[in-house]
């Protein structure tokens, strides 16, 4: 078993998930009417009777005794598993069976969980290996639907959190006049989305199929628009002229925002990313620039980076004809053990962000994470996390920051930033809402709501702050 199947499979055994190695206790989602799992029984036949002793992260009597021949035999039963019950979904489905081909479909994601470490050694290709799993979900997807036609959710209340002067934070209050307020949001793609939702995401009986992009599109542009930012960052916008032009035309819609225009994230990617901006408080002196991430001169994590220079043109604020540098970013992600933006690529960051000619400057995006020795260096070139005023209150639930959903199915943490210039001060953020997958803890049980869902749009949450010009 690879290295990261072992570090799970004894996690499960020390408790954490709800079934044990070696025997058939499932998980506690099962309910009453649901698939007796000990036999593995499918709508119209059962699994064998000598594939009884299997549970994930346990192995069949009589399992390979050779390495070669372990690694044969898992592979064979990864295929065997994957396709009886993606099967048994399907047809679940086919008869319109929801509940049950919901709870066969999370039993085969558990199965990806095990096998997905371990897929090349069936010569699979990425693609290849993901398709059975995409198509299973799909069709539990389409069922949802047919059950009950998926509405526009409603946004989770989210509370302001105001900092005086000195920093000290406090629930209530409202933004200042003389504040700029700058939002970042990763909205997830929905080429992202329909090719990775399936290893997380959760769909409530009666809720229909609210990954539909016209479903989350509105939602998205219901986030921007309530709280009225003065320039946005969005990452993962989808290339497809069909859905990103659509997005555009809500926002843009009475003039009440201006979008540049979209930059691609990195060669291969269908997404990329954003700019959003309210014509009427603010100026784009010139065109966006956008360029590839490159980290000590050498090609970096294979993403772009976007920057703009905008000048203030409310009459009426009292920073009126200053300039606001703004780098927009999202970084590729990195590995499970270390976050995505070490410290030479925050120093790139910063180096782009430092060559914009304004009065202030702000760096945001998806960084898939920032390491202790990252945060250091942003500290050291003068930069200040937004969020980092919000202490004991960023979270509503308490605890660490964390922006995105976070299991063992789909790891994360704090992935999204808003890092400041030194002649700037927070005065005032959005609250994190409180949100079942939104906590440190990686738990590989099921969720009931998982992010995105019913009433959000997207697997991280936006990120929005207040902030006075010194």
């Amino acid at each position: 078993v690879s290295a990261m199947a072992s570090h799970r499979v004894q996690r499960f055994a020390d408790g954490q998930h709800s079934w044990q190695n070696g025997c058939a206790s499932w998980p506690t989602w099962q309910q009453p009417g649901a698939p007796s799992w000990g036999y593995w029984q499918q709508p119209a036949q059962c699994w064998p009777r000598e594939q009884q002793s299997w549970a994930l992260g346990g192995w069949p009597q009589g399992y390979a005794e050779t390495s070669q021949q372990v690694v044969t035999s898992q592979a064979e039963q990864d295929e065997e598993c994957e396709l009886r019950l993606s099967q048994a979904v399907m047809n679940a489905a086919a008869e319109g069976n929801f509940d049950l081909a919901h709870q066969y479909f999370l039993a085969l994601r558990e199965v990806w969980l095990v096998a997905h470490p371990r897929f090349r050694d069936r010569g699979l290709s990425f693609g290849k290996f993901n398709r059975r799993y995409q198509e299973a979900f799909k069709a539990l997807r389409n069922t949802a639907e047919r059950l009950c036609a998926a509405q526009h959710g409603i946004l989770p209340i989210r509370q302001y959190v105001s900092v005086s002067e000195d920093g000290t934070p406090s629930l209530g209050g409202e933004r200042e006049s003389h504040t700029i307020r700058v939002m970042t949001f990763n909205m997830l793609s929905q080429g992202l989305n329909d090719m990775f939702s399936y290893q997380f995401v959760v769909l409530p009986r009666g809720r229909g199929d609210f990954l539909r992009w016209d479903i989350r599109e509105e939602m998205i542009v219901e986030e921007i628009h309530r709280w009225d930012p003065h320039a946005v960052c969005l990452q993962e916008v989808d290339l497809d002229p069909a859905l990103h032009g659509r997005l555009r035309q809500r926002l843009e819609a009475g003039g009440r925002f201006t979008c540049t225009r979209v930059s691609q994230r990195k060669h291969s990617s269908k997404d990329g990313i954003m700019m959003v901006y309210n014509p009427h408080f603010v100026k784009l002196q010139s065109d966006v620039d956008a360029q590839p991430l490159l980290v000590d001169d050498s090609s970096g994590p294979g993403n772009s980076v976007m920057s703009a220079v905008f000048e203030i043109v409310a009459p009426d604020h009292p920073c009126h004809g200053k300039t606001l540098g703004v780098l927009n970013t999202h970084v590729q992600a990195g590995t499970i053990e270390e976050p995505a933006c070490t410290a030479p690529v925050i120093r790139a960051l910063l180096g782009y962000a430092d060559r914009i000619v304004a009065d202030y400057r702000l760096v945001a995006g998806d960084l898939n994470g920032c390491a202790p020795a990252a945060r250091n260096a942003a500290s050291e070139a003068g930069y200040h996390s937004a969020y980092d005023a919000g202490q004991h209150l960023v979270m509503e639930a308490g605890g660490p920051v964390v922006t995105t959903h976070n299991d063992e199915y789909h790891f994360s943490g704090e992935l999204d930033f808003l890092w400041l210039s030194s002649n700037t001060r927070t005065r005032g953020l959005i609250q994190i809402q409180s949100e079942e997958r939104l906590t440190p803890t990686r738990l590989a049980t099921h969720p009931q709501q998982s992010l995105p869902g019913p009433d959000w749009p997207s697997d991280h949450v936006s990120l929005v702050a207040d902030f006075e010009l010194l």
